[in-house]
Order: structure tokens, then C-alpha cells, then sequence
């Protein structure tokens, strides 16, 4: 017996959590709180708060993907008799979704390109905004692109299939699936049309500035021609 969706999937070898559901999400938010904290301490002095904050987005997102989805890249095959934290934490998710137990080959496709491309792609995002670097506004857009487009493929392949993988009760649906999930759409929603408008204000100055400078010569040009007599 297993406590997930649908009832009738063959899940040999499963072993059933030993900690509690609020135990496990606990734990969790200690560890993103301690690297938010951090991040938010050390930061260099003269970043804004914006900025902080999207420095920790960028980082915690980047954690995430390279080292708890990369624990179930690594430990896939055999996560369901597996009772060390993360497997406890990807087997309490599965509840909301059980393709990650069963060897799902969309999920497998979509967690790769996010461990081995998305989250190299968030810590250098993270990285870029902390140095106020020049190309921090494309990395963030890039990244939040990524984010966007992967969540919206799971979301909708689920949905495409009645969702027949999450169990019936509102609780794992909207807190684990929704809930924990809509932060990779809302969050880079919000960050695209940050550092849009930042590109296109720049864009713009840079315009402006080329224009002006294309003026002046010319009314320096003219200064310089004789008056006729």
C-alpha cells in the first residue's frame, strides 16, 4: 500500500516516510532561511535591497536545482526504499505528484536541463547582480525565461492528463503542486519586466546620447563655415 495517485501504481520496493510531513517542510525552511540569511549578511555593502533579494532568488533557485534535483537525478531509481532526508522530502512532494516515483521520462528530460543548465545559469545570475555587473539584466531575464517555460511544460503535462498523478484532496494539490511551484512563475514574471525596463531605459539614454552627439557636430560644422558677405 502506498499513499499515492493513482491508487493502482505498481511501486515495488517502496518504504514509507518516517518523518512527519511538517517535520520534513520544517527542516527545508531552516536550510533556505540559514542561506537567505546568510546571503542577505555578506552581502557586499552598497547593493540595494532589491538587489539582495534577487541575489538570494537567483542563489537558493540555483541550491535548489544543482543539489536537491540533482539528488534525484542521481538517486532516482532508487528513491522509493531510500529514507535519508532528501528522499523523504521527494517522496512527501510525490504525493502531488507521482511521476517523480515512477520513472516518468518527462520528468527525467525536465530535471536534467534544469540541473545541468538552469541552475549553473542561476548561481551566475546570483553572481552578476551581487557585482552590479553590466550583463546582470540579461542573465536575470534569461534565467526567469528558463523558469517560466520549464514550470509552465510541467504544469500543463500534468494537466493534460487530468492530473491523475496528484491525489484528490486540496491540500497536496494546491499547497504542493500550486503552491510550490507557482514562485518560479510569479518571481521571474516579475523579474522580466524588471530588467526589460532597465534594457530599454538604457537602450534609450544610449540612443538619446548618440543623438545628441550627432547634433552637436553638426551645429559645430556649421560654426566653422564662413559667413558669406
Amino acid at each position: 500500500m502506498h499513499p499515492y495517485s493513482p491508487s493502482h501504481l505498481l511501486l515495488p520496493n517502496y518504504v514509507r516516510n518516517n518523518v512527519s510531513a511538517l517535520g520534513l517542510c520544517s527542516v527545508m525552511g531552516s536550510l533556505i532561511i540559514t542561506v537567505v540569511g546568510s546571503t542577505w549578511m555578506f552581502a557586499r555593502t552598497g547593493l540595494s535591497t532589491t538587489d539582495k533579494a534577487i541575489v538570494c532568488w537567483f542563489l537558493i533557485s540555483g541550491l535548489l536545482h544543482l543539489l536537491f534535483e540533482g539528488y534525484f537525478l542521481v538517486y532516482h531509481a532508487t528513491l522509493l526504499s531510500r529514507i535519508d532526508l532528501p528522499a523523504q522530502l521527494w517522496k512527501e512532494y510525490a504525493i502531488s505528484d507521482s511521476r517523480y516515483l515512477s520513472e516518468d521520462t518527462f520528468v527525467l528530460a525536465i530535471e536534467r536541463i534544469t540541473v545541468f543548465l538552469w541552475g549553473p545559469l542561476c548561481l551566475l545570475a546570483a553572481a552578476a547582480t551581487a557585482k552590479s555587473s553590466y550583463n546582470r539584466h540579461a542573465l536575470q531575464m534569461l534565467g526567469s525565461t528558463a523558469h517560466i517555460y520549464g514550470c509552465l511544460l510541467y504544469i500543463v503535462t500534468s494537466w493534460e492528463e487530468g492530473h491523475r498523478h496528484s491525489r484528490p484532496e486540496p491540500y497536496y494539490f494546491w499547497l504542493y503542486f500550486v503552491g510550490f511551484n507557482a514562485p518560479w512563475i510569479v518571481i521571474p514574471s516579475i523579474l522580466i519586466y524588471r530588467s526589460f525596463a532597465q534594457i530599454a531605459g538604457a537602450m534609450k539614454s544610449a540612443q538619446e546620447l548618440e543623438e545628441n552627439k550627432a547634433s552637436a557636430l553638426v551645429i559645430a560644422d556649421i560654426s566653422l563655415v564662413p559667413e558669406c558677405r
